[in-house]
């Protein structure tokens, strides 16, 4: 196993990278920020393989960071350019449409990089091998547990002062750095990939376990509180682009505020739902 390790690593940070450099742009991102999603795939398995032949000992947390790593020179690249982009004139610009797609390749950029992180971990917790799985992901595991109970209405105040703290450092990073939201957003795609790839290994393996006994119910509220970090991290964003603009702070915070309705929110959603239908 070791060998084939290391040819799938060597294999991965070599040919990958080279394949990568040739046949994917940076230029094909910028005007399709969807592309992303691809990009965003590769540079998980990329940061999964380089973690488990380097750091064997903890390569859940490394690989989160490596991916995160992976994808920052892009994001700021990308933040860069729209940093850089022809703002249009004042009488437009409090309205709501100009609102809605003043940033819409920003909002592309981060969903797509998200989505593609997700589906990367879920295939790769779903067809690993369990035992390789378990202890690559054991972080995750550990945080959410088997068989995991729906929340109940009194527990909704600890659900929203958690999920707020990770949309204000969410906020907070993309200021002070534009990419650094790109950690708590890969390890909530990592959080994605263990429930929902839980699913995919019982069937891939006949072993394992579901983590929920039905994932979809908790997939509404899932979704929310993703829209919200994304909101929150795309908020962060715009207002690193110009600090001195005050056009700029308002769109920023008017992100935050669509992110704060959405966690209280989210929040309702995830102690009503799931007890529907587990």
């Amino acid at each position: 196993m070791d060998a084939i390790t290391t040819a799938v690593f060597l294999f991965s940070v070599i040919f990958l990278p080279l394949a990568f450099r040739k046949f994917i742009k940076f230029e094909q991102v910028i005007t399709k920020p969807a592309n992303a999603f691809f990009i965003a795939g590769l540079f998980t398995f990329l940061g999964f393989i380089t973690a488990i032949v380097l750091f064997p000992s903890m390569p859940s947390i490394v690989s989160i960071g490596l991916c995160s790593l992976f994808s920052v020179p892009f994001l700021v690249k990308f933040i860069e350019k729209e940093r850089s982009a022809k703002r249009t004139d004042k009488k437009q610009a409090h309205s709501l449409k100009y609102f809605l797609h003043s940033h819409q390749n920003l909002v592309i950029f981060y969903a797509a990089l998200f989505f593609g992180m997700a589906l990367e971990y879920t295939l790769l917790f779903g067809f690993l091998p369990p035992d390789m799985s378990s202890a690559v992901f054991d972080n995750q595991l550990g945080l959410i547990g088997p068989g995991g109970l729906p929340p109940t209405q009194s527990e909704l105040p600890g659900i929203l002062s958690n999920n707020i703290q990770l949309m204000a450092i969410c906020f907070a990073l993309s200021i002070f750095f534009g990419a650094g939201s790109m950690l708590i957003l890969s390890y909530n795609a990592s959080l994605i990939g263990v429930v929902y790839g839980s699913g995919i290994r019982a069937l891939a393996w006949s072993s394992g376990f579901q983590v929920f006994s039905n994932p979809m119910a908790y997939l509404p509220h899932t979704i929310l509180e993703i829209v919200a970090y994304l909101l929150a991290a795309i908020g962060g964003g715009v207002l690193s682009k110009g600090l001195g603009s005050r056009q700029v702070v308002f769109e920023s915070f008017m992100y935050l505020a669509f992110a704060l309705t959405v966690v209280f929110f989210a929040g309702l959603v995830e102690v009503t739902i799931p007890a529907m239908f587990i």
